[in-house]
Formats: C-alpha cells, structure tokens, sequence
C-alpha cells in the first residue's frame, strides 16, 4: 500500500525525449531517464538499437544539454547507461563532467547472449546530485 500512495503523483512518459521535456508544464522534481544505450564497444551493440532509427552519440549529447536545462530549474536527474569507452577514456564521464556524478553498478542480464556466458556488464548511472552512499 505505501508503493501505492507514493505513485499517486508520478507521471510516466514514453517517446522521444525531445517531445516529452517540450510537454512538461511544471518542472518535476525528479527525473529518471533510462535512453537506448550506448555501445560498449563496436563489437558488443546489444540493448542499444530499440527502432530504426537508433540512437546516436548526435542524441546522447542533445540529451546532456537538456538534463543541464532542467538541472539549471532545481530537477533532480537521473539517467542510466552502458559504460561505454573511447579508446581507454570513459564516454560518460567525458560528457557529464561538469557537476555530475556517475556511479557503476554490475548488473545481471537474463538474455540468453550475456547469461549463457556468465557475463556482469557495468552500467553507470549519472546524477546531478550527490546520491547517498
């Protein structure tokens, strides 16, 4: 029941995040974002491609300047990601390096690609705000 009364006031939007910050009228207090990941590397592009049009590092960084925008209006971000490299320099911690704080975390897959071989991808996840330990 408490899960219940604490989503009474959560709006949850799916589409294009371009559409979806345009349509927000009050600014929310906190936001999760979970994008199409990026690829690991050029070898590994599971979980990235959701349509045909993918998603692109174009994306990733229109999606950076719009969490700037609303962290700038007081919201909380939060957004997850592969940990994703360039050569040996972290993709994520290059963009958010301004005010941001990245954490990784293991996570577990259940598709069959990453279970069948025991795999543990690390994840990241950005916030512009100090989470607690």
């Amino acid at each position: 029941m408490t899960l219940h009364k604490a989503l009474q006031k959560v709006e949850i939007n799916c589409g294009d995040f371009a559409e979806i910050w345009n349509s927000l009228e009050n600014n929310p207090t906190f936001i999760y974002i979970d994008p199409p990941y990026r690829p690991i590397s050029k070898q590994v592009t599971m979980f990235t491609l959701y349509d045909k049009s993918g998603f692109t590092d174009f994306d990733q960084l229109r999606l950076k300047e719009i969490c700037d925008i609303f962290g700038n209006r007081g919201c909380r971000i939060m957004l997850s990601n592969s940990d994703s490299y360039d050569e040996d320099i972290s993709y994520f911690e290059n963009l958010y390096n301004n005010g941001y704080h990245i954490s990784r975390i293991e996570v577990t897959r259940m598709i069959n690609p990453y279970n069948s071989k025991n795999r543990k991808p690390k994840e990241v996840i950005i916030t512009n705000y100090q989470p607690p330990q």
